[in-house]
């Protein structure tokens, strides 16, 4: 037996749904972020640094130390030292 488009839908609209809460209720495990990422890859969703959302998410990040933001590595030891 084959599923109905409709019941698909349904199972994708509940997927998203799972991931989407558990990443905003902070209770997302690595797996669950990965899974989210390859669900949004999978279902042709991208974003650029120009979109609203990923600015903000930029802007909400910590400032990395300059060194770190040219050689592409962050030292988070001296990261905490520089900002403590």
């Amino acid at each position: 037996m084959t599923a109905s488009i409709s019941e698909l839908s349904n199972l994708h609209a509940l997927i998203a749904t799972s991931l989407m809460n558990k990443i905003r209720e902070g209770e997302a495990t690595s797996a669950d972020i990965s899974a989210a990422i390859k669900f949004l890859k999978d279902n042709g969703i991208e974003a650029t640094r120009d979109d609203a959302g990923i600015q903000d998410l930029i802007n909400s990040l910590p400032d990395i130390i300059e060194e770190d933001q040219n050689s592409g590595v962050v030292d988070f030891e001296q990261y905490r030292e520089a900002t403590a």
